[in-house]
């Protein structure tokens, strides 16, 4: 995220998040559109009110959020909250991708677009590392697999799979 992304941010953070009921309640309306997400929504008990604070929280984060290190901690923790929830990598995007489609009706322009698909690559890149870390754990643990093996086998059985695709 460069500076002239955050300052695109921050001059429209107040049109977009005064549009903020309205793109939570839209997000929320995907996600009980989808089998998984009212799947871990039935799981964890979490009532809409409760979401709905979330969802507004993350979306400010996309706003006001600094883009440094503190912010990136909070955004990795918000990835580890989904995990330990089932929520899966692929609704992590899917909800991105919500907040994306919602949020860009409100902007004007190709800068502003920019800056907020950045935003939200930024965190979805930090959710999805969350949960890779935690899967690494998960096989370390489970086959004493490292990392550095763990990610050679994924390259390995990538060729393999993509091979038989062509």
């Amino acid at each position: 995220m460069s500076e002239r992304d955050l300052e695109i941010l921050r001059k429209i953070a107040d049109r977009v998040l005064k549009k903020k009921h309205a793109i939570v309640a839209s997000v929320l309306r995907s996600f009980l559109e989808d089998p998984e997400a009212r799947e871990v929504i039935e799981k964890t008990g979490l009532q809409a009110d409760r979401a709905a604070k979330l969802l507004e929280s993350s979306l400010t984060k996309v706003f006001e959020g600094g883009y440094d290190f503190p912010h990136a901690l909070t955004i990795y923790r918000i990835g580890l909250a989904h995990v330990k929830s089932g929520v899966s990598e692929r609704l992590m995007v899917d909800s991105v991708g919500a907040f994306a489609r919602e949020i860009l009706r409100h902007v004007s322009g190709g800068e502003e677009a920019a800056a907020v698909a950045k935003a939200l690559s930024w965190n979805l890149a930090l959710m999805i590392y969350s949960f890779e870390k935690v899967k690494s754990m998960v096989i370390n643990e489970a086959t004493s697999v490292d990392e550095k093996l763990l990610g050679r086998l994924v390259e390995v059985f990538g060729r393999r799979v993509y091979e038989k695709m062509k």
